[in-house]
């Protein structure tokens, strides 16, 4: 019942807490504010939560301006972490609300069309990659650390959806 759960106070995401303090706007928020129990084991306040989207685009100037014009977004930019460009995190006001970049250089993705991507938040992401492949889904990409972020993974769920998985990084 969410009568019953605390009231979440902290921002919509650990990524972008951890992104306003790469750019030096203000302190991260603790993420995980209380927990609540479902059946036999006890959850986050944050697990199933939608806790950050991104766009990968192939024209990261037009996206930016895009969004910008239609949405009102301004931008925070910071270096990719692995240097391949500059990763964009959009806000409305001061709120973080999305991230944009772009990915031409990643040969991987060659075949890609631009597209967003949301991740959502699971207070254990090695164990959600394992149940989508139980499920019928795939790993794309195996759960990884970012460093600041959390532990991510790229899963195609069982309905065919490419969505990012992510236990949030808290700080100490």
């Amino acid at each position: 019942d969410s009568a019953a759960r605390p009231r979440r106070t902290a921002p919509r995401g650990a990524v972008a807490c951890a992104r306003r303090k790469a750019c030096g706007d203000r302190e991260p928020h603790l993420p995980f504010q209380g927990a609540f129990y479902t059946g036999n084991m006890v959850m986050s306040d944050n697990h199933g939560l939608v806790w950050w989207t991104e766009l990968m685009t192939r024209d990261l100037d037009v996206a930016v301006k895009y969004y910008a014009d239609t949405c009102g977004w301004s931008y925070d930019t910071m270096p990719m972490q692995d240097g391949s460009g500059t990763y964009y995190m959009a806000k409305k006001g001061d709120q973080p609300v999305a991230g944009l970049m772009g990915f031409l250089d990643l040969p991987h993705l060659k075949d890609v069309p631009s597209h967003w991507l949301s991740y959502f938040a699971v207070d254990d992401v090695d164990a959600a990659a394992a149940a989508t492949e139980t499920a019928g889904g795939e790993i794309k990409r195996p759960p990884f650390d970012v460093p600041g972020i959390g532990r991510i993974a790229i899963v195609i769920d069982p309905a065919g959806a490419a969505i990012g998985l992510i236990t949030p990084e808290v700080a100490p």
